[in-house]
């Protein structure tokens, strides 16, 4: 018999007895009711380059991962029970196993041991996206990203886009769903009304019929702040929602040598009505914007948004 309490696992060790006369015969006709009692469906779930395998059976101590196909060979790693990786060599007779070359998602690549390998059940949920990257612009960033290693047993239908002002963002921004603009590229743009010189943080997650990945390592970037329109001065106030004000006025005074055309873009759903929404301003000239709020629904407490203010020259 073989003795597996010390596995090809964390402690490595191996021990074989031969079988002799009466015991081998019991032992071949165990192994062959065994086989006939097993369903066709398993016996063809057979171990191949390029198969998906999980690490199983090692009872906590994890699989060895060497550097050859013998358990001589430098431990280069070690995986746990529920490991995934992908074969990309083997089999090779090593000792006395049979030994698969794996790329394990963790990274690590090498030789382990088929007695604590099966077929990896393909999890119904996709993965977290990859490779997810930031460019800052003009109060603006792009972000683009990679497909999960594991998509998952139904084609992804969404990205799911987050963003916060800390790490690990959590509001949702924005859905990209099939058909929409950027769902094949995996990139979407957010601003032009993000906050020049502050950090934010994004992270995304792939959605199919069965449900939403895990957020994909989050990243982190600081927009570039908008060049400010020569000569033109504003104080933007801040809105005390704690309070009966309705709206409130931006001032704008031009100091420069020549008149000033403008347009306003508000940013946030919260502020409902612009006037005047374009305009121009002599030399010397001041301004007046005013801007409705929607209270409804809002509770007390001070708000944040952006007044985009565009000149020609800023």
């Amino acid at each position: 018999m073989v003795d597996m309490r010390h596995s090809e696992g964390r402690h490595g060790g191996e021990k074989r007895m031969p079988l002799r006369g009466l015991a081998a015969i019991v032992l071949c006709l165990a192994l062959l009711t065994s086989l006939m009692s097993m369903p066709f469906s398993a016996l063809a779930e057979t171990l191949t380059v390029g198969s998906a395998v999980q690490v199983t059976g090692t009872g906590g101590d994890g699989l060895n991962v060497r550097s050859s196909a013998v358990s001589s060979g430098t431990i280069v790693g070690a995986e746990k029970d529920g490991a995934r990786g992908v074969i990309l060599e083997g089999p090779v007779a090593g000792g006395t196993f049979i030994w698969w070359r794996v790329q394990w998602k963790s990274g690590v690549i090498g030789w382990s041991v088929d007695t604590y390998l099966k077929v990896a059940v393909p999890s119904p949920i996709p993965s977290a996206p990859t490779a997810l990257g930031a460019t800052a612009g003009v109060e603006s960033v792009v972000l683009s990203w990679s497909p999960p290693e594991d998509p998952g047993t139904a084609p992804i239908t969404a990205w799911r886009i987050y963003r916060d002002s800390h790490a690990n963002p959590s509001t949702l921004v924005a859905t990209l769903n099939v058909g929409d603009q950027g769902f094949d590229t995996r990139t979407w743009t957010d601003g032009p009304m993000l906050l020049g010189g502050r950090s934010y943080w994004y992270a995304v997650k792939a959605v199919n019929a069965n449900g939403a990945s895990d957020l994909c390592a989050g990243v982190q970037v600081i927009p570039q702040a908008a060049p400010m329109p020569s000569g033109v001065f504003f104080l933007p106030p801040e809105l005390d929602f704690g309070g009966d004000q309705t709206s409130l006025v931006l001032t704008l005074q031009n100091a420069g040598s020549t008149p000033v055309t403008f347009g306003v873009t508000p940013g946030a759903s919260w502020l409902v009505g612009v006037s005047p929404m374009t305009g121009s301003i002599p030399v010397s000239g001041i301004q007046h914007i005013n801007i409705g709020v929607q209270r409804t629904g809002m509770p007390a407490g001070t708000y944040e948004s952006l007044v985009r203010i565009t000149c020609p020259t800023g």
